[in-house]
């Protein structure tokens, strides 16, 4: 019955007008049928089968035509309905198989093997992280009235943690450069946004179902992180581990750009992994037909 209201509402007016007209008219007809035998002028009518049948066709008509009118017109709305549905689904579909095929072209092959790559990234990343920043903390902000000579060592080791940072993304990807990991973020990029801001509109209107908030805000941080200034953070590292002609002294400049690179890196390497992780997202929802 619901259901009837809310197609009742949504009907063209002409197609309402014409069943509340014809609805009327078949009941005044059908109250002129019943009472004709009172009226002598008009009793030839019931004792005439051909008038009798005439008129109770036209009744008939009158309560039927209008609503089959009306129902045919509901079910032509659904069979578009379902029509535009389909297609979107199948764009959808199509436009998450690219998406995941875009996240995963970084790495040279996919399945267990491509994720243990994203995780040996990240883990370097973190090693990086912790030999580049947290044990050079007490060497960059030393405490007050406190002097700090740089150490070699803590050099060596951050160092050390930092080639093998960029070593591993190296062996691990097809991202040789901070450039080609900036032009495949800005490819994942503009997957995204045709998701995003094409296809969201016509899924939601279609009735279908769009990512949960937390995970569409998710993979637009990342992107915003993976096209951001961490890019650059496979550039600056081998830039700032390059031997140093004539002399091996590192300064605290060096320290706080080589902090500052392995912050970057681990915030590239997360927003990779959780990149790679949410790519499925959009293929579980809408697969591609």
């Amino acid at each position: 019955m619901a259901k009837f209201r809310e197609d009742w509402k949504v009907a063209p007016g002409y197609i309402r007008g014409l069943c509340i007209g014809s609805l009327c008219m078949g009941a005044l007809l059908l109250a002129f049928l019943l009472t004709t035998e009172r009226w002598s002028c008009l009793s030839w009518l019931h004792g005439s089968a051909y008038g009798s049948n005439l008129l109770s066709a036209v009744v008939g008509v009158l309560f039927g035509i209008p609503f089959t009118v009306f129902f045919l017109d509901v079910l032509s709305k659904d069979q578009v309905e379902r029509s535009e549905k389909r297609a979107v689904l199948s764009t959808a579909g199509r436009a998450a198989a690219d998406y995941h095929r875009t996240v995963w072209s970084f790495l040279p092959s996919a399945g267990p093997s491509a994720d243990a790559a994203v995780a040996n990234v990240v883990a370097k990343a973190e090693h990086f992280y912790t030999e580049a920043v947290t044990r050079t903390l007490s060497i960059r902000e030393p405490p007050r009235r406190t002097h700090v000579s740089p150490s070699g060592d803590v050099w060596e080791r951050a160092a050390a943690a930092a080639a093998e940072f960029w070593d591993t993304v190296h062996a691990e990807t097809s991202l040789r450069t901070s450039r080609q990991a900036a032009e495949w973020a800005r490819k994942v990029e503009a997957e995204w946004r045709f998701l995003e801001s094409s296809l969201r509109v016509r899924l939601i209107a279609a009735g279908c179902v769009w990512l949960d908030p937390d995970t569409a805000q998710a993979i637009s941080r990342d992107l915003d992180i993976l096209t951001g200034p961490a890019a650059e953070c496979l550039k600056e590292t081998r830039r700032a581990i390059r031997p140093v002609a004539g002399t091996t002294a590192r300064t605290l400049a060096d320290f706080h750009t080589l902090a500052g690179c392995a912050t970057k890196a681990y915030a590239w390497a997360h927003a990779l992994k959780a990149l790679t992780e949410s790519a499925r997202r959009p293929t579980d929802l809408w697969p591609e037909q």
